[in-house]
């Protein structure tokens, strides 16, 4: 390399970090090349030919022309060893009777394409963690599905085997001659039939409330004039059942979903009749509290196992304590329950009382 040719590169390279230089015969042979050259296109080996490093296919790049506009650079594609060919920006220049061309690349580009990057790898990390709680929630539900369908077949089969075996009794004649046991059979097919409703009627409302396609219809009603219609199933089924069921409401108005408060109501009621012994009491009351709207619900049951309070209000969360007639409860009316009075503004509890039995409550904002 004589001084002229120094003097161009040191003049380049100051302006450049990562560079290519290349000193050329007429034919395109190189009679040298530097280091980041040879390490980038071959790995460390050597170069023999201009060919070797320019991607061309169609033959266009012609040195000789090129090297007639030295302060002209040009974006030419390069192979690298890797397989990958990249962009640099390159000059030609004619010097006694050589070609001396120079490639770097754009510092600027290289920053660019670096913080583009840095970007992509963050929004690829946010979408696998996205991703992640996805795929946990997924199996989550996938749980809660089997768990679902392995609550439905057990406790719809109780009430199915009540229906057939009281069923295949009076098929067989067995109350033919007494009229007081084939009413006892059909109340126990009625009962049995009925429970068989609320379970299903449970499932399908949990499987809307969880898919959060409940829809609340908003009107203002007076407390102390609906709640007796309210619960007048219950009135009927606590007579039924020898409780005495003892209704009292303040003169309150709500702004709510009347079916929705009334369901609520009808859950915690009839949970409270079904564990309060024949000849005991279960108290509904309505009053104010402060901004809102407190319902209580006593029962005289056995109250709520302290190991067991986390259970309430859970999806398939169970108590263990048996009702008044020897069943389990599935605790889905209380998570139906729930649900409804969140979507209210409103909370809901439970807690055992002084006395006996449980209290469970309710409270959503007044009109």
């Amino acid at each position: 390399m004589n001084t002229d040719e120094e003097n161009l590169l040191l003049e380049y390279t100051k302006k450049n970090n990562l560079i290519f230089y290349f000193i050329l015969d007429k034919q395109g042979n190189v009679k040298e090349h530097n280091k980041f050259a040879s390490d980038f296109i071959k790995n460390g080996g050597e170069i023999s030919h201009i060919k070797e490093v320019f991607v061309d296919f169609y033959g266009r790049i012609d040195i000789e022309s090129l090297s007639k506009s030295p302060d002209t650079e040009h974006i030419i594609s390069v192979n690298s060893f890797s397989g990958i060919p990249e962009s640099f920006y390159f000059k030609f220049h004619r010097l006694n009777g050589d070609f001396i061309v120079f490639g770097r690349l754009d510092v600027m580009e290289l920053e660019l394409f670096h913080t583009k990057l840095i970007e992509l790898n963050n929004e690829f990390s946010n979408i696998s963690r996205e991703l992640h709680k996805s795929n946990a929630e997924l199996n989550k539900l996938h749980e809660m599905k089997n768990l679902f369908l392995g609550m439905a077949v057990h406790d719809l089969r109780k009430p199915i085997t009540v229906i057939k075996g009281f069923s295949s009794l009076l098929l067989n004649g067995a109350a033919d001659n007494d009229k007081e046991m084939r009413g006892e059979f059909i109340r126990h097919i009625a009962g049995a039939c009925e429970n068989m409703e609320t379970l299903v009627n449970n499932f399908l409302d949990l499987s809307v409330i969880e898919s959060g396609r409940l829809k609340l219809s908003k009107t203002k009603f007076s407390i102390k004039e609906e709640i007796h219609p309210m619960l007048m199933f219950n009135k009927m089924k606590a007579d039924n059942l020898k409780i005495k069921l003892v209704i009292e409401a303040d003169d309150l108005a709500l702004i709510a979903d009347k079916s929705k408060i009334q369901q609520v109501l009808d859950n915690l009621t009839a949970n409270a009749l079904e564990y309060t012994p024949k000849g005991g009491t279960v108290t509904v009351r309505a009053v104010q509290d402060n901004a809102m709207v407190l319902f209580t619900v006593d029962d005289e049951g056995p109250g709520i196992p302290e190991d067991k309070k986390n259970n309430l209000f859970k999806p398939f969360g169970r108590t263990g304590v048996i009702k008044a007639n020897g069943e389990k409860s599935t605790g889905l009316g209380l998570v139906i329950s729930k649900k409804i009075t969140e979507e209210h503004g409103g909370s809901i509890g439970a807690q055992n009382r002084e006395q006996k039995g449980a209290r469970f409550w309710f409270k959503i904002p007044a009109a």
